[in-house]
């Protein structure tokens, strides 16, 4: 009682009272900020040093015979990569500090990928141009105004840029290839060294629209390398006290909520009221995008089946008589050709019309390769193009898919998303849609296929998402792997963020 009285006595006034214990809150959130940033930043050096100590080993004195053509040493320093010309900033290509960019002419929408690359290495320019500029500020090594460098170096050559002296060699020594090949850093190392975490902004105070109901934010979570998406399996409303403490959506089901509106979409084409239909399938998509607050989210058509499509009004007229009730995925959009152009112009809506720019779209059970590339003629067609802010996924459905992945791939997308429930219901004996079903994630047979998919891919740089639900198991394995993102089930975001932080840690640390 005497505690209780002394505290009144020195608060009086309620509102001093609150006011106080807010302000002891934000001390104390600050402090749990301030001390996971630290650790983050000695992760972050540590990975540096890793990054270095591989540079350091690399350092050898070029022959003649390695000598391949010269320019103006525009920023000091010496790497060893693989050459990617660049021809055209409008389409971002996914560049690592393996890469040394060739770049013929420059655009400011190359500055992205520059900033990513090992080292750079350009056609026309000197010492006062924007690339050298750039290149110097953040100590990227560069040879500009070697002419004709775009003709002479070939798609994948592997060559060493001197900064120091403005000369290009080709690498010939046998470990530095192997190691460039077989890519020894760890990408969650690199992911680190370069800065390149999800949830960094945590750490840092931002200002919010008082206007929105805030969505809650656990600001002890420490930022990652390894991308923690949720699966919205929930409606919006029930999604807000989970999403703040994700990496963004992988995937919202547009099949889903199109069948779940109950009447069949050329329907309205046929009625003449398609724009209606458009902006209210478009608006329940925004429900969910604009709880990302600006992270990536993948909206995926071609889950659903024929049945389930022939199911709502006007179904049966609208569907492809020929086609089995258990169809879905591309095939099943590329037999109605109408619906699936009718379908890309919502996506196209909610871009453009309601500027939601962090949407991607992913594409069910693409099959193979030819598939994917009249799916990307047609995205093209409508007016959407692959770019840094719109991906083209394809959600790996079947295990025949797993076995064509690179074929698929080779159709120029920018990665996969692998549905680990449909497959491993299928690869243990049950019916693909089967929710039921008691099947496991992580079985040696499941995570031996995602390791496969993982070394397939590799170099084609693809961005690996893998839907993981709750298996902690497979999270591990996941980001042991280095994938680009785990999609996960709302109620697990917080173990699985602490698990990948706590993974990615022991990785950098060697252990």
């Amino acid at each position: 009682g005497e505690v209780i009285n002394a505290f009144v006595k020195r608060y009086r006034d309620v509102d001093q009272i609150g006011e106080k214990a807010f302000d002891e809150a934000k001390k104390l959130v600050k402090k749990q900020q301030q001390e996971y940033g630290g650790a983050v930043e000695r992760l972050i050096g540590i990975a540096k040093n890793v990054d270095k100590g591989k540079k350091e080993t690399e350092v050898r004195v070029q022959t003649r015979e390695d000598f391949l053509l010269s320019g103006i040493g525009a920023s000091f320093g010496t790497v060893t990569g693989k050459v990617l010309i660049i021809e055209d900033g409008r389409k971002e290509e996914k560049v690592t500090k393996n890469d040394v960019l060739v770049i013929r002419s420059y655009a400011h929408e190359m500055e992205a990928m520059i900033l990513s690359a090992g080292a750079v290495i350009t056609d026309t320019g000197g010492l006062t141009s924007d690339i050298a500029i750039i290149c110097r500020e953040f100590g990227i090594p560069a040879v500009v105004g070697a002419v004709n460098a775009s003709t002479v170096l070939k798609h994948g050559d592997l060559v060493r840029v001197d900064g120091n002296v403005g000369s290009v060699y080709k690498e010939t020594d046998p470990n530095i290839v192997k190691g460039l090949k077989e890519e020894k850093v760890h990408p969650v190392v690199t992911a680190y060294s370069n800065e390149n975490l999800s949830g960094i902004d945590l750490l840092n105070e931002k200002k919010e629209d008082e206007s929105k109901e805030k969505i809650p934010v656990d600001s002890t979570l420490s930022p990652t390398a390894t991308k923690v998406f949720i699966q919205p399996t929930l409606k919006p409303s029930d999604l807000r006290e989970y999403v703040g403490n994700s990496h963004g959506m992988v995937f919202i089901d547009m099949d889903r909520i199109m069948i779940d509106h109950g009447r069949h979409l050329l329907a309205y084409v046929e009625d003449k009221k398609f724009v209606e239909y458009a902006k209210q399938i478009a608006e329940k998509i925004c429900e969910y995008v604009e709880l990302a607050q600006g992270n990536e989210v993948v909206v995926s058509i071609g889950s659903s089946t024929v049945k389930q499509f022939r199911g709502i009004t006007k179904g049966k007229a609208m569907e492809d008589s020929e086609l089995s009730n258990s169809q879905f995925g591309l095939r099943h959009y590329i037999a109605n050709k109408e619906m699936l152009k009718r379908t890309l112009k919502i996506v196209k809506r909610v871009r453009d019309i309601y500027k939601k720019r962090n949407v991607s779209l992913a594409v069910h059970a693409p099959m193979n390769g030819d598939l994917m590339r009249e799916f990307k003629k047609t995205l093209s067609s409508i007016g959407l193009r692959r770019s840094s802010t719109f991906n083209v996924y394809a959600v790996i459905d079947n295990p025949t898919e797993v076995i064509l992945v690179d074929e698929i791939m080779e159709a120029k997308i920018d990665g996969v998303i692998l549905n680990i429930p449909r497959l491993a219901r299928q690869m243990q004996g049950f019916k693909i849609n089967d929710t039921k079903a008691k099947y496991l994630l992580s079985t040696n047979s499941i995570l031996k296929m995602v390791d496969n998919v993982i070394d397939i891919l590799k170099p084609f740089k693809a961005e690996i998402t893998v839907i993981c639900e709750g298996d902690k198991k497979l999270v591990t394995e996941c980001v042991s792997k280095g994938v680009y993102g785990v999609s996960v089930n709302p109620e697990n975001v917080i173990d699985v963020r602490k698990l990948v932080a706590k993974k990615e840690a022991q990785l950098i640390m060697g252990k």
